[in-house]
């Protein structure tokens, strides 16, 4: 009887490590396919960049982001997107867009301090915010856009 009652529970011991076995790997699957599919998005913007289509370039790059969020070669490419897209825009919708491009080069550069080119985009940013200002701000002479420290 004692025989049956270890069996019983060695059985159950591999049914239990079976089903962890199942759940990392259903877990590691979503993974994957979190990063594919960011990738996929990713490459998608990419080919619209080369296009000279930066407005779907901007989207695919949002949902590339929105699958794997710390990313920093998408918000290096999204920043340098929006200031493109923003400089075929007139000044009203070109500050807006130098913003955003200064806040996702910022993401790219805090994620990945070693990397030139979020540091060269969210420097271009900020030149592109300093010489912006003026237009909106006539009576303002102190500048709080510098793109040098």
């Amino acid at each position: 009887m004692a025989s049956f009652q270890i069996r019983l529970s060695k059985k159950r011991q591999g049914l239990a490590a079976r089903a962890l076995i199942l759940i990392v790997f259903i877990f590691a699957f979503y993974l994957l396919i979190m990063r594919l599919t960011s990738q996929l998005y990713y490459q998608k913007a990419v080919n619209h960049v080369r296009e000279g289509y930066y407005l779907p370039a901007t989207e695919d790059l949002e949902k590339a982001i929105y699958f794997q969020p710390n990313y920093p070669v998408a918000w290096r490419e999204i920043g340098s997107a929006y200031g493109s897209l923003g400089d075929l825009y007139p000044v009203d919708e070109a500050f807006p867009m130098a913003e955003k491009s200064k806040q996702a080069c910022s993401k790219a550069v805090t994620l990945s301090p070693l990397d030139g080119q979020s540091a060269f985009g969210l420097a271009m940013a900020e030149a592109r915010l300093e010489s912006l200002y003026p237009h909106f701000h006539l009576d303002d002479s102190d500048n709080p856009y510098h793109p040098l420290p």
